[in-house]
């Protein structure tokens, strides 16, 4: 079981520092005191709308750095003040509606070994991935598989072909098709779709990639399950966005940022 943090994730502390040091280099080009509001992260349930920097999330409630809490008894969306973090190319769409960025290690008989840039290094059935691709994700709608159940290729240029997976590395994929074996390079393919995918509520992180996997939250980090039954431990420093379901069974004292704090109903707006 790997229960240690990831190294890709940065800490709440180290989220903080690089405007810090940019607003310090402004103000000295400027030759007096530039103001800048403070870095801010916003929490909206049915009912309220609260903002400053999460500092704890439990399965109880979540907890920010000014000492205001809200309880999870309702939906809350939380949209962190992050910069994002550049993602790899490549990567591989689960069943389960996660996106994940990184290389593909190799592909053989049912199984492929994938190097996530968030989740470290995974050994997964083919049976748990929908899609294998190159530069932006599919929309799920596109993974589409060929005729009883082939696997389909589709290639930039919007030619697709559809055949038996054989092999697959760093460099190219392999199809077995009618035609013979086609065997086509990476940079050359759009996705290779595999299985059918759903849209599942997901965690946003900074890098792009959506987990829909099963989440624990311990405070300061979260403890990710993954499909080859092991737990990695990352940062809630690395998110972008989170919708956590409402947790009805706890109830939590929450007080307002301020005496005057404004509570209205959140827009409706795209789920995660």
């Amino acid at each position: 079981m790997n229960t240690g943090a990831h190294p890709f994730l940065s800490s709440r502390r180290g989220r903080a520092a690089a405007p810090a040091a940019i607003r310090w280099l402004l103000s000295a080009a400027a030759g007096f005191a530039v103001s800048f509001p403070a870095a801010a992260d916003t929490l909206s349930s049915q009912n309220r709308t609260v903002t400053g920097v999460v500092e704890r999330i439990t399965e109880q409630n979540i907890a920010l750095k000014d000492g205001t809490s809200m309880g999870r008894t309702d939906e809350v969306h939380i949209v962190f003040d992050a910069g994002p973090v550049v993602a790899k190319p490549q990567g591989i769409v689960l069943i389960d509606g996660s996106v994940l960025s990184g290389v593909v290690r190799s592909v053989g008989p049912g199984e492929i070994r994938f190097r996530s840039t968030s989740l470290g290094l995974l050994a997964l059935p083919l049976s748990r991935v929908a899609a294998m691709y190159q530069g932006a994700p599919p929309l799920t709608k596109e993974i589409r598989t060929g005729r009883n159940g082939r696997p389909r290729i589709v290639r930039r240029t919007g030619e697709d072909m559809e055949g038996d997976l054989f092999a697959g590395a760093a460099g190219h994929v392999v199809l077995r098709t009618e035609r013979g074996m086609e065997k086509v390079a990476w940079e050359n393919l759009a996705f290779v779709a595999l299985n059918p995918a759903q849209d599942a509520p997901a965690l946003f992180l900074r890098n792009g990639d959506r987990i829909a996997l099963p989440v624990r939250w311990q405070g300061t980090d979260f403890a990710v399950e993954l499909p080859d039954n092991r737990t990695i431990t990352l940062s809630i420093g690395a998110l972008a966005q989170a919708r956590l379901p409402a947790k009805p069974e706890f109830q939590a004292e929450t007080k307002d940022p301020t005496p005057n704090a404004e509570q209205h109903k959140p827009t409706e707006g795209r789920a995660l």
